[in-house]
């Protein structure tokens, strides 16, 4: 009897912290919806992408943190606390006025040997962990260069 009253309390207290969050994404100009929109909660791992639809769903697991939506090209929308408790939220998300700078494609002065050596170096780290760290599929891996003029 006293494992079913804890199974049933363990049940009761995790429906209580999933809290899921859906609505849908929308262009405040042409009222299209806006596909592959990030929506994530700040300050955590917890991230989706809204669907062709605009319709997105996240699970904020308990967390109490502010739910951000951002798009390129779109003025990024916190979403107000108090909103995070209603369900199917629409969101209109305004164009912003500014352009993003130029960006020159430009081969790079490094050989991939010394780029992969800069990339282990300042993203893995150069403590005994990070060194010990191998990358499978360094194929798929992209560098980039970026020149400041």
């Amino acid at each position: 009897m006293q494992k079913i009253t804890l199974f049933l309390f363990l049940i009761f207290f995790v429906q209580m912290n999933a809290q899921v969050v859906s609505g849908k994404i929308i262009d405040s100009n042409t009222k299209l919806p806006l596909e592959s929109a990030s929506i994530f909660v700040e300050n955590s791992s917890i991230a989706t992408m809204s669907k062709k639809d605009g319709t997105f769903q996240i699970d904020l697991r308990g967390l109490k943190n502010n739910v951000v939506i951002d798009y390129v090209g779109y003025i990024t929308y916190l979403v107000p606390k108090e909103d995070l408790n209603k369900n199917n939220l629409t969101i209109y998300l305004k164009p912003s006025d500014e352009n993003l700078a130029e960006m020159i494609i430009d081969s790079s002065p490094f050989s991939r040997k010394e780029m992969m050596k800069c990339f282990k170096k300042y993203f893995l780290g150069t403590t005994s962990n990070g060194k010990s760290c191998k990358i499978f599929l360094i194929i798929r891996l992209c560098t980039c260069y970026i020149r400041n003029y």
